[in-house]
């Protein structure tokens, strides 16, 4: 019995004309399940190729299965999601299994570029299954698509002025994004100064020891109104890839280098002290203020601001404030 999520590709020929006949290589998969409802990797592995897999892939991201096998979930992506990571935990790198995900991940690869050259969806099942290949692609992050999504996809978004379409490359961005990108950063920096991508590009380049140089880049790039949240996310993504005291550091050591707006630093501190870390630069701009500045600032914001207390009265109030003097006695009465 198939599930509510998935179909057999003979049972909905709109769907068979969709895949253009896709699956005729994936049947030649020989899929068998153990006792407890497992894919045996060694039966799958035995008659794999990448061009079965990508096949296979194709067929089922468009939620049908060549196989007709039963799921228990709704996500079409999520099998091979498991098989990959039963490789990575079961194998050797010498064994069947380490050969089977290698193939996995090929197969991938092809997918992907078959999915790049088509350009854009044409259908909504199309963007669907797009969808879901491209979530396959950041949950597994392939090795062997790595280096093509970054050289493909992020090398060719920040050459061409006129992208083909926001929201589609953007989404391609943000899989290359997440391959851990320990290369290319000139393509992420360049991507940086793009207001439309400078939250993908970020993304990757917070992976890089010098993480922090690119925040005043970043922090430029992003509309006014989302400075705030964006630099506690990035500042929290920061100290979750990096050591958290010396990232504290290279804060300091960049906003002095960079020379960092005080608006910059204050969302830092902000970000700080939302999570009860001390503030970085709260110290430092109250030695830039005054003590009139000081003693407006310390002032609770919903009542009206008091003047600020001088260090002594003006010579006029000087003299109206002392007392009438005793010393000469009652005052004399009027000789007119």
């Amino acid at each position: 019995m198939d599930s509510p999520g998935m179909q057999h590709p003979g049972r909905d020929p709109q769907l068979r004309r969709l895949l253009d006949e896709p699956g005729a290589q994936a049947q030649d998969l020989v899929v068998e399940r153990d006792g407890r409802g497992k894919i045996r990797l060694d039966v799958l592995g035995a008659t794999a190729s990448p061009e079965r897999i990508a096949d296979w892939i194709h067929a089922r991201m468009l939620r049908v299965d060549p196989h007709g096998l039963v799921d228990v979930d709704t996500k079409p992506e999520d099998l091979f999601v498991n098989l990959w990571r039963r490789c990575e935990n079961e194998g050797t790198p010498e064994s069947t299994t380490a050969d089977l995900k290698r193939i996995l991940e090929k197969g991938l690869l092809l997918r992907l570029q078959a999915e790049w050259k088509r350009h854009k969806p044409r259908s909504v099942e199309e963007r669907d299954a797009l969808e879901s290949l491209l979530s396959l692609a950041a949950i597994t992050a392939p090795a062997s698509a790595k280096n093509w999504l970054l050289q493909t996809v992020a090398e060719k978004a920040s050459e061409r002025p006129d992208l083909r379409d926001h929201d589609f490359d953007l989404r391609w961005l943000e899989v290359a994004a997440r391959q851990r990108p320990d290369m290319a950063s000139k393509v992420w920096k360049k991507l940086l100064d793009d207001p439309r991508y400078a939250r993908v590009a970020f993304l990757a380049l917070r992976h890089q020891p010098q993480a922090a140089a690119y925040l005043q880049a970043y922090w430029r790039a992003i509309p006014e109104t989302e400075r705030r949240s964006a630099i506690e996310d990035a500042v929290l993504d920061l100290r979750r890839h990096h050591d958290g005291s010396a990232v504290l550091s290279s804060f300091v050591e960049e906003a002095y280098a960079s020379r960092w707006p005080q608006a910059l630093k204050d969302d830092v501190d902000a970000a700080l002290t939302k999570h009860e870390e001390p503030a970085l630069f709260a110290e430092e701009l109250e030695k830039s203020m005054t003590f009139g500045e000081m003693e407006l600032a310390s002032q609770p914001s919903n009542e009206p601001p008091k003047p600020a207390r001088r260090s002594y009265p003006p010579s006029s109030e000087r003299r109206s404030s002392k007392p009438p003097s005793t010393e000469s006695g009652p005052p004399r009465a009027s000789t007119g």
